[in-house]
């Protein structure tokens, strides 16, 4: 479907990384940081790192399901499905040696705890905030931006909603900043095309 915009910023993008970061527990970053990745490894050449920076245990749990079990092979600190390599709550001495690796991207699954990797997280090449407009949610986009208004281009960060809901507009920074909404991700690995059209703008 993308196929010409794909190869139009496949050099551009080459070795990009991206952290991925919730404004709550539970927000959804994981989950869009392996279909994101997922999206990657379709699209575009290349083997795909996604990190696990977030002391969650997530990717571990991931190993173990049965749905992808028949899929994975084990690699040294976790395990790689295809050309995408998931890797268990990555330190930061390793995670220094993975980026020396000839891996195409890097989607660094930050969570909430972004501020103890801070290194990383500001060296990524983008970062796309994970939140929710429902109620006490919709704060947090508001609190993280607290902190991020003293980094230049924090409004060129991707700001996404992941609970769809109705199909008004939401928007943070006073008005400044429209989220992004997410549509449901049914299965990780998979990316629907609603979604494609959402991750196409991070590039």
């Amino acid at each position: 479907m993308y196929g010409r915009y794909i190869k139009r910023i496949e050099k551009r993008i080459e070795n990009h990384s991206f952290a991925v970061i919730g404004t709550y527990h539970g927000s959804g970053s994981t989950l869009l940081s392996v279909n994101f990745a997922a999206f990657l490894a379709k699209n575009f050449s290349g083997d795909v790192a996604v990190i696990e920076a977030n002391g969650s245990g997530d990717f571990e749990k991931m190993a173990q399901c049965e749905e992808y079990c028949n899929h994975i092979s084990k690699i040294e600190g976790g395990f790689r499905i295809g050309n995408i390599y998931y890797f268990y709550n990555v330190a930061r001495d390793f995670s220094a040696y993975l980026r020396s690796r000839k891996f195409a991207f890097f989607v660094y699954d930050m969570g909430i705890e972004f501020m103890r990797n801070e290194e990383i997280f500001l060296s990524c090449n983008q970062k796309i905030i994970v939140g929710s407009h429902l109620g006490w949610r919709m704060s947090r986009y508001e609190q993280l931006l607290s902190c991020a208004k003293m980094l230049e281009g924090y409004r060129s960060w991707e700001y996404i909603d992941m609970m769809k809901g109705d199909g008004a507009a939401y928007f943070i920074d006073e008005g400044r900043v429209k989220l992004k909404k997410m549509p449901v991700i049914e299965d990780a690995l998979m990316v629907s095309d609603e979604a494609e059209r959402i991750y196409q703008s991070f590039l």
